[in-house]
């Protein structure tokens, strides 16, 4: 009898160590395809790595309606496509706010430039044969392109002018309601713009940065 006893017990931990060696296989071997379908989920693109250094606390955000989340996941990735071929430029955070209402953050701060490249793309999206609205909020910087000593150290809000003939710009309302527009054309001489009036009025959004760091997000690099 304690001869069976004995090999019940080695049959028990036989099948415990093959459970143990099956679980660490199983990990090791995930697919590429799995791990594209993490990265498009946004499961695993907050991992920094030497490219990625430490997450830098902004301000800077982009409301988005009026669009599926089909369409704004293909607009970002396209997006992150162009600018992060040779470093990581754009890290974005879409959270969906409503059905067809979102708000892009980002964990690792963007230059200012590339976040006026965003706001315009996201205006006129390649492939699509329709606009949508963004509206992006930040505050700026001196160091920022474009921005002088009288716009430094202001809150904003970025959008695409209703009226836009160029297509490589945004308008910048400042928050005590001066307009500018932004040219992405570098052979003018101004930085930017002034406008006798803004085309739009200075609007605070009522997202909170902390509460959205809380919702489900996808992330996209």
């Amino acid at each position: 009898m304690n001869g069976i006893h004995i090999g019940f017990q080695g049959i028990f931990l036989l099948f415990i160590i093959g459970y143990l060696i099956w679980s660490a296989v199983k990990k090791l071997t995930k697919s590429t395809s799995e791990e594209i379908l993490d990265q498009n989920l946004g499961l695993n693109t907050d991992e920094y790595t030497d490219e990625n250094p430490d997450p830098e606390e902004n301000d800077k955000l982009v409301l988005i309606s009026a669009i599926s989340e089909t369409e704004i996941k293909k607009i970002l990735t396209d997006f992150c496509a162009s600018y992060n071929q040779e470093k990581v430029q754009a890290h974005l955070r879409l959270t969906k706010i409503k059905a067809d209402e979102f708000v892009i953050s980002f964990p690792q701060n963007i230059d200012f430039e590339i976040y006026c490249y965003l706001i315009n793309y996201l205006n006129y999206p390649a492939g699509f044969n329709k606009t949508f609205k963004p509206l992006g909020y930040t505050t700026t910087k001196l160091s920022d392109n474009w921005i002088t000593e009288e716009t430094a150290d202001k809150q904003v809000m970025l959008f695409i002018s209703d009226h836009d003939t160029e297509y490589d710009n945004v308008s910048m309302t400042t928050s005590d309601n001066m307009g500018y527009k932004l040219s992405f054309d570098h052979s003018h001489t101004s930085k930017n713009q002034l406008l006798d009036a803004p085309e739009k009025n200075y609007t605070p959004h009522s997202v909170s940065l902390n509460q959205l760091k809380l919702k489900e997000f996808s992330g996209f690099a």
